[in-house]
């Protein structure tokens, strides 16, 4: 009987000693501290953009890291998982719960930025095809007009208009034509529009004007110039013939460059003038005497600034105060021709002149 007690007692120590054991090696709970959720504040735009906010939990072992997301205002924005889906304009909380700690996210929803397209009229014979101008036929010639900025050369010309409506063209983001970038401020003839003359200077040209009017609405203007299209020959045409050079003869040094004058009104002629320049600064000024003894078409004139010695006097020249000078050598002539109702042709020649002649010239004196 006594050792059927032992028995017992033992077996009775060795239960109690197991449950002692399995009770020990139960984690404790780890409540969670704090929640964060990035980003805090969201912009989207109405009619089912989405975004996604990420929440963390800490500590990172917390027990139950169970994240619960509710929207302040259903009707604006909605919530599942952090991924929000934006409903209509206005603005909504999101709210992440973990435990009894919450993090929020400010969430705006802007109405839907419209689709808008903005209209395309072309001048002359070109016509229009959905956003596509195509000229044929004769290219007009135009004068240089330095109210227009434009210098003189074959033009086509079309009229882009901003979309109807209330449209703001604050609201433009961008305008392109023909790669260089343009601000709707620099560019526009009115408030509403702007007039697009591109230069012309052969048949199957192609020209591009793309403009983003909002975030949503991007449209490209096109104008084409026919492969059977010509050029109208200018009224006065002037061409660089010759480079900016220094000519010695020996009893005259000057810079010589060689300009042919043609086209159908060359005799309305009435002011031949040249100038003479170093990069931008002007060094003289020269006008052809007496226009009557320019006779031909073409005529090849000859645009002289005497630097030292006598030459023909031919021509009326002034230099500015300090020129000629041994430091400020040549490198550009440009003469213009004006005609008998105030319009202008020009042409540039260029050139580089040996500085040390330069220098060995300018010494001479005139």
């Amino acid at each position: 009987m006594k050792k059927i007690m032992l028995t017992v007692l033992f077996a009775s120590i060795l239960v109690l000693g197991f449950v002692g054991c399995d009770s020990a090696v139960d984690p404790p709970s780890v409540k969670v501290s704090a929640i964060s959720v990035s980003p805090t504040t969201l912009t989207l735009t109405a009619g089912g953009a989405t975004g996604t906010i990420t929440a963390t939990v800490s500590p990172v072992d917390a027990t139950n890291k169970t994240v619960i997301w509710t929207s302040s205002d259903e009707a604006v924005a909605t919530v599942v998982d952090g991924e929000v889906t934006a409903v209509a304009e206005g603005t909504a909380t999101i709210t992440a719960k973990a435990g009894d700690k919450t993090a929020t996210t400010v969430v705006t929803v802007n109405a839907p930025v419209p689709v808008v397209e903005g209209t395309m009229t072309a001048f002359g014979a070109g016509t229009v095809d959905d956003d596509t101008a195509t000229f044929g036929g004769v290219i007009p010639w135009y004068p240089a007009d330095e109210a227009l900025q434009r210098a003189e050369g074959n033009r086509v010309g079309v009229k882009i208009t901003i979309p109807e409506g209330d449209y703001d063209p604050a609201d433009i983001k961008g305008i392109t034509i023909n790669d260089e970038s343009y601000n709707w401020a620099d560019i526009k003839d009115s408030e509403t529009y702007f007039e697009w003359w591109p230069l012309v200077t052969d048949a199957s040209q192609q020209f591009t004007a793309t403009i983003q009017w909002n975030s949503a609405s991007e449209q490209t203007f096109t104008i084409e110039i026919a492969d059977d299209a010509t050029l109208e020959a200018a009224p006065i045409e002037v061409q660089a013939i010759s480079s900016v050079t220094l000519i010695d003869m020996s009893y005259v040094i000057g810079v010589n460059p060689t300009f042919k004058l043609s086209g159908n009104d060359l005799d309305k002629t009435q002011e031949v003038k040249a100038e003479l320049y170093s990069n931008d600064e002007l060094l003289a000024t020269q006008t052809y005497k007496d226009i009557s003894t320019l006779k031909g078409n073409p005529i090849y004139l000859y645009a002289f600034f005497v630097v030292s010695g006598e030459g023909e006097e031919v021509w009326a020249t002034t230099w500015e105060t300090d020129h000629p000078s041994p430091g400020t050598v040549p490198d550009r002539v440009v003469m213009t021709v004006t005609d008998d109702e105030g319009a202008t042709y020009t042409a540039e020649s260029n050139g580089t002149i040996d500085i040390e002649d330069w220098q060995a010239a300018t010494t001479q004196g005139p």
